[in-house]
C-alpha cells in the first residue's frame, strides 16, 4: 500500500494505511484445587499463544519551525483478531497516540 504526503510551507501530513501482524500470548488459569482439610489453593496455569492478523492506520503530522528542527504528532490504531484455544476471535490492538520534537538531517 501506498502512503500519502501533504505539505504546505513547514507543515507535513503523513497518512498511512498498511496490512499488520501481531504476535500475542496469554496465561489462562486452567484449574483451581483447594486440598481438603487445608487452606491452600492451587492454581494451574497454561499459556497460548497465536497470530493476529490485522490493519495499521496512522496519520503522522509535522511542522518544521526551522528547515531542520520542528514538533509533531502521531494517530495510529493498530488492530486485529487471534483465534486462542481458551479465547477464540480474541480482539488485539488499540489506538496509539504520541507528540515529539523532530530533528532533520
Amino acid at each position: 500500500m501506498k502512503s500519502i504526503t501533504l505539505a504546505a510551507g513547514l507543515a507535513l501530513v503523513l497518512v498511512a494505511p498498511q496490512a499488520g501482524f501481531a504476535q500475542s500470548s496469554a496465561s489462562a488459569h486452567s484449574a483451581v484445587t483447594v486440598p481438603s482439610r487445608t487452606q491452600n489453593i492451587n492454581i494451574a496455569t497454561g499459556s497460548e499463544e497465536g497470530t493476529a492478523k490485522g490493519v495499521n492506520v496512522g496519520v503522522d503530522g509535522t511542522y518544521l519551525f526551522t528547515p531542520r528542527v520542528g514538533a509533531g504528532i502521531f494517530l495510529r490504531y493498530a488492530g486485529g483478531s487471534v483465534d486462542l484455544p481458551s479465547a477464540p476471535g480474541l480482539k488485539v490492538g488499540g489506538f496509539q497516540a504520541g507528540i515529539g520534537a523532530r530533528i532533520r538531517f
